[in-house]
């Protein structure tokens, strides 16, 4: 392709600045062809673009082969950053100022590195001087640990009483469609317990509007799930075709014009349960 240097694959993204200078040559270079299931380290480069929070890869891929979903696809299957280049960059991100990190990747919970699972990388980074607060971005349901609890709980603890859970739909008929690996109850009672464990928690999640198959019944279901358990907020996904998933070759595809209803009325309920948390955390 003409105007093209470098085909740089997304597993070396972010260690982009390696490549640039380097002499140029008539065909472009492909810096990765295949995407591997070793460990995978990332350079340190450049400052934080916030001054007191940073986003920490620790994570990326994922095999829970999920109906809708490309990401085993087109990032890979799960893998883990090596602890020791993962704690290096936490350190240094101390070091210029950052406060908070958030803890990034498709699929966090998974963590396994150097025979280190999430929970003791979490409890490691507690360990970094200078280093105040913690916070997970999304984590699945089934990958995480309730020893995350009483930490969340402590308020001398970096780890923030926070967690986002994609739930993708309230109704285990859509769930089973999805190829989730749990049924709602299981999650359910999970959210109870940890909300009743870590005060002043904020639980939010992910739903999804339209995925095939989905009848209005199931939709009421999703939304008087989201209202009825403790959850601080959602996000809101209208299903798309992704080529190459099961979802996309379905028969039953919801009606894009409904889709969208269903979205609006999902970040309606959203917008109405986001204020009531704000709310109830005046003067706490």
């Amino acid at each position: 392709i003409q105007g093209v240097d470098y085909v740089i694959g997304n597993q070396d993204k972010m260690n982009l600045l390696e490549y640039i200078g380097e002499e140029k040559t008539d065909r472009p270079v492909v810096v990765r062809e295949r995407i591997d299931r070793e460990d995978f380290s990332l350079s340190i480069n450049g400052d934080t673009p916030f001054e007191w929070r940073a986003n920490l890869k620790v994570q990326d891929g994922c095999d829970f082969m999920c109906s809708f979903c490309i990401i085993p696809f087109a990032r890979g299957r799960a893998r883990s950053r090596a602890f020791d280049n993962l704690m290096e960059e936490a350190r240094s991100l101390a070091a210029r100022g950052v406060r908070e990190v958030i803890l990034t990747g498709v699929n966090v919970g998974t963590y396994q590195s150097e025979g280190r699972d999430f929970l003791a990388m979490v409890e490691a980074l507690a360990s970094v001087s200078c280093l105040a607060r913690i916070r997970i971005s999304s984590i699945e349901p089934t990958t995480i640990p309730e020893e995350l609890f009483p930490l969340m709980a402590d308020p001398g603890h970096p780890l923030l009483p926070y967690l986002h859970i994609p739930l993708q739909a309230g109704c285990d008929r859509t769930l089973d469609a999805m190829k989730r690996k749990y049924q709602l109850d299981d999650v359910t009672a999970f959210i109870r317990k940890a909300n009743d464990l870590v005060p002043n928690l904020c639980i939010g999640t992910d739903l999804m509007s339209g995925f095939p198959g989905e009848t209005n019944d199931d939709f009421e279901q999703t939304c008087r799930t989201f209202l009825e358990e403790p959850f601080a907020y959602c996000h809101v996904f209208t299903f798309s075709e992704r080529s190459g998933t099961l979802a996309a070759r379905a028969n039953d595809q919801v009606p894009m014009q409904e889709r969208r209803r269903r979205s609006d009325r999902l970040r309606i309920l959203s917008a109405s349960k986001r204020h009531d948390f704000y709310e109830a955390q005046v003067g706490g």
